[in-house]
């Protein structure tokens, strides 16, 4: 019968190795131990303990006795997937035995290829606990081996003792390291609370915690607003040297969505772990540059993660380890994302801050520019109403001489249109912010465009004697656009050239074609802009020091408007001004058609024709203001009647027919829309011209007059010519 008991130097060798491994915690001083107890009991010549790694796709040395250097070095770190007698046990859980250099050439071609075979015998048997492998134990002999099942055995008795040995100080040392890292991630969150609530602040604590827990050099990227861009931010290494090249690197480097690795990771949302990089994996990931740059700087290790907050990824967090220390482990990449997501989190509740101090601020200087805009309304409107009150005086007086009479009509006339112009300009800055200007775009000459404007313009260039220039090309530039609402924008910029330029300067208009866009310009030897007014000169209610200083200096819409009446046409507005007293240059941009599209250009001369008499009813509860409206019509030859209220006009036109009636919408007593309605309900041989007069311009108001029977909207104060050309439309009597 064979003996089967073991030696007794065997089973003291247990007992020892049992003794040893009791009282060891960590799970390197356990690999040691498990190699030199087994190479002592089995007299083996060299030892190592392989350990899985906590994904199960790697293998590493956990230690290594009696092997020459440049033999065990290349294999510190390998696949699962190595053709092996080491990985060959963890996969099956069986003990692996390879008695001859022959034998291992034949099972393992591969590593018998690769190097001098220097042992005679290899035995390799699982650290398998419950059924669960975390690696294997292996022992080389110089001189053959037979393997005898007591050997055997005893060798897989040793195996098993040092199996639970190392899971046990696995999972000790697991624990430790989760609640270190728990203290860690508390401070980093006690820090990130504490960086300043600017996204800087925040950036520059989380690099920091990176660097000292987690990987020897940080690089954290920011997405742009749109999401399809990384741009890097911050750049962080232990090694000052190797940090300026990582931020020569990173200081121009913008990755798009989706390339390279750190935009993949953007795109996927999701992370990404290298434990060991190699120059294929990382040029099929990262970006060709960063490849070969990092590559370079030796890195061993690589983790990626994405910053996410509240569903939205704001970008990335790189780190890296270099050199031959430990990779990145499956524990190492989950502890990153925790601190990911507290530095997202804080990086968001920064930008909001940022974003509440920014509305803060904007709403002092929009509350500034109120009271400053309140302050040169009052200025504005006082400065009309000083002569309109002279010249009513002057026209009050008995006899008043002819001269005197003709001063006043003029200045009545000049400070009416300029309260106008306040009020449309208000109004219009309204309507477009809310939406409610609507263009009637048409094909135009943009040069016969700016001619108009400047004939608008005319009189106050004239009044401060200067010599305009007008450059325009002989054929027509052509766009397509609102003739109003142009004119308007060309013309508020020539009035402001006037207003802004000493007397007798010169004011230049400039009408171009370049390329595919139509432009004009429009430039003065004027007062000029500083260089902090030029970012801002658009803004409403801006105005630079100078301008509040003289005496038509306006609201400060004029511009606002200008600019965004160009926008609504698919254009751009650009300003320049070599500075204070040197003038200033507008350019406004526009989408130019072709000439296909044109429609016929030719001059179109005014005449003023003396109308036809017609039958006149005017509503209007302001006595003051209907009284001069009947001045103006019978000065031209038509026959007015004049009522106050709602039910007045009524009456008179259920006994009468008139062939224009002009009604105030807000009457007392029956209001102006009723009464429309009623004469439009009225079957009348012919449909009279009806023209609502009212204070009321929005959108809104038109559209409530059209739909009650109005021809005509007209806005306070009534322009005469505009009225006396609607006049001629009216039906004959």
């Amino acid at each position: 019968m064979e003996d089967t008991r073991w030696p007794v130097a065997w089973t003291n060798r247990l007992q020892r190795l049992a003794a040893v491994l009791s009282g060891v915690a960590d799970p390197a001083s356990m690999a040691r131990e498990a190699v030199e107890q087994g190479q002592a009991a089995l007299a083996a010549d060299a030892g190592v303990v392989f350990l899985l790694s906590p994904d199960g796709g790697t293998v590493e040395i956990g230690h290594d006795s009696g092997y020459p250097e440049d033999r065990i070095r290349p294999w510190e770190r390998f696949p699962l997937s190595a053709d092996l007698p080491a990985t060959d046990a963890i996969r099956s859980r069986e003990t692996v035995l390879v008695r001859s250099r022959d034998e291992m050439r034949r099972r393992y071609p591969d590593l018998a290829k690769g190097a001098t075979l220097i042992h005679d015998s290899w035995a390799a048997v699982p650290l398998a606990v419950e059924g669960v492998c975390i690696g294997a134990l292996g022992f080389s002999f110089y001189a053959a081996q037979a393997f005898e099942a007591q050997a055997v055995a005893f060798l897989q008795v040793v195996a098993d003792q040092c199996a639970q040995a190392l899971q046990r100080a696995q999972l000790v040392e697991r624990e430790r390291r989760s609640t270190a890292r728990l203290r860690v991630l508390a401070e980093a969150s006690r820090m990130l609370a504490a960086a300043r609530l600017d996204v800087d602040s925040v950036l520059k604590a989380m690099a920091a915690q990176v660097l000292a827990h987690v990987g020897q050099a940080c690089a954290i990227s920011l997405a742009s607003p749109d999401g399809d861009w990384l741009e890097i931010v911050i750049v962080r290494d232990q090694d000052p040297e190797r940090e300026r090249l990582l931020r020569q690197m990173g200081g121009t480097l913008r990755i798009r969505r989706g390339e390279g690795l750190s935009g993949k990771v953007l795109a996927t949302e999701s992370s990404v772990l290298l434990p060991s990089v190699t120059p294929n994996e990382l040029a099929s990931r990262a970006t060709s540059l960063v490849a070969a740059r990092v590559e370079a700087l030796g890195v061993l290790s690589l983790m990626c993660v994405p910053l996410q907050s509240r569903g939205r990824t704001l970008g990335t967090i790189t780190t890296t380890r270099f050199g031959e220390g430990q990779p990145f482990t499956a524990d190492d990449l989950s502890f990153l994302e925790d601190m990911a997501g507290r530095a997202a989190l804080a990086i968001e509740n920064a930008r909001l801050h940022e974003a509440e101090r920014e509305a803060r601020a904007r709403a002092e200087v929009a509350d500034r520019r109120k009271d400053e805009f309140l302050a040169m309304l009052g200025h504005e409107l006082r400065n009309p109403l000083a002569p309109l009150l002279m010249a009513s005086e002057i026209l009050r007086q008995v006899p008043a001489d002819e001269k005197s009479q003709a001063w006043a009509r003029d200045a009545i006339a000049r400070q009416v249109a300029q309260l106008s112009r306040l009020v449309d300009d208000l109004l219009d800055v309204s309507r477009i912010n809310l939406g409610k200007i609507e263009l009637r775009l048409e094909p135009l000459d943009l040069g016969a465009v700016a001619v108009q404007a400047l004939e608008a313009s005319r009189p106050l260039l004239a009044e401060r004697d200067h010599q305009v220039v007008v450059e325009a090309p002989a054929v027509p530039v052509l766009v397509r656009g609102d003739a109003v609402r142009l004119t308007q924008a060309i013309s508020n910029l020539l009035n402001n050239a006037a207003k802004y330029t000493d007397r007798a300067g010169q004011v230049r208009l400039r009408v171009a074609s370049v390329g595919e866009q139509a432009i004009v310009t429009v430039s003065d030897t004027g007062i000029g802009i500083s260089a902090d007014m030029l970012g801002r000169v658009f803004d409403l209610f801006a105005q630079g020091q100078d301008a509040r200083g003289r005496s038509k200096g306006g609201l400060g819409v004029g511009l606002t408007l200008v600019k965004r009446l160009v926008e609504m046409h698919g254009g751009y507005v650009q300003v320049s001004s070599p500075g204070e007293g040197h003038g200033s240059e507008f350019v406004l941009a526009f989408p130019r058609i072709d000439a296909a599209t044109a429609p016929e250009h030719g001059r179109i001369s005014a005449t003023t024709l003396r109308a036809a008499r017609r039958r006149v009813l005017i509503a209007d509860d302001n006595v003051d203001a209907a009284q001069g409206l009947r001045h103006f019509l019978e000065s031209r030859n038509q026959e007015v009647e004049v009522v106050h209220d709602g039910d007045a006009a009524e009456r008179t036109l259920s006994h009468a027919d008139f062939e224009v009636i002009l009604l105030d919408i807000s009457l007392p007593g029956m209001d102006g829309l009723e009464v429309a309605r009623r004469v439009r309900a009225r079957a009348a041989a012919r449909r009279p011209l009806m023209v609502a007069i009212t204070g009321l311009g929005r959108d809104e108001d038109r559209q409530r007059s059209i739909a009650a029977g109005f021809d005509h909207h007209l806005v306070k104060p009534i322009d005469p010519a505009g009225l006396a050309a609607l006049l001629e439309t009216a039906p004959s009597p």
